[in-house]
């Protein structure tokens, strides 16, 4: 359809307006750079690695030197400490524990997961991604360097070179 008159050029362009608002409305809600979905997932990885934290404090921990004394127990065979280890982790909560300590672990891995398929856009973003990496991924980096898992060191190169615009290949041959 061509426009004839200056009226018709406007219609056409109100037309054009009006299919085009809810892109307008949604960019208006999330502009380009707005790393919100960044920083909601950096929050509930947060939250849920405090959670694991809870979980371990209260049900894990103040067992764990009953359970190493038994299955550290010289006397009797290793196949009865152990029996005796698990027996007592049960009756105590102590492996319900640790099940639920898994499930939140494994719930946080999905969020980092996610999280690292988006890239940042903003010095926000990118904050709430180191954030994420310190709490979740190397939450327990304490001593020598030597002491760094393979899973831990990939998920820093990943993330550092995504922060200095590497490719795969380069981030290999460095």
């Amino acid at each position: 359809m061509t426009a004839h008159t200056r009226r018709d050029a406007l219609g056409a362009l109100a037309g054009a307006s009006a299919l085009a608002l809810p892109a307008v409305a949604i960019a208006a809600v999330s502009p380009a750079g707005d790393d919100s979905e960044l920083i909601a997932l950096a929050a509930e990885i947060q939250r849920l690695c405090a959670q694991g934290e809870e979980v371990y404090a209260k049900g894990i921990a103040p067992f764990n030197e009953t359970v190493y004394g038994f299955v550290h127990s010289t006397s009797g065979s290793p196949e009865a400490a152990l029996d005796e280890a698990f027996a007592y982790s049960h009756k105590v909560g102590r492996e319900a524990a640790i099940k639920e300590r898994a499930d939140i672990d494994e719930q946080a891995d999905r969020l980092w997961t996610r999280m690292m398929a988006i890239p940042a856009s903003t010095q926000a973003g990118r904050a709430a991604k180191v954030r994420a990496l310190l709490t979740h991924v190397c939450s327990e980096w304490r001593g020598p360097a030597s002491d760094v898992d393979n899973w831990q060191i990939e998920q820093v190169r990943a993330l550092l070179g995504e922060f200095a615009g590497m490719s795969e290949e380069e981030l290999a041959a460095i």
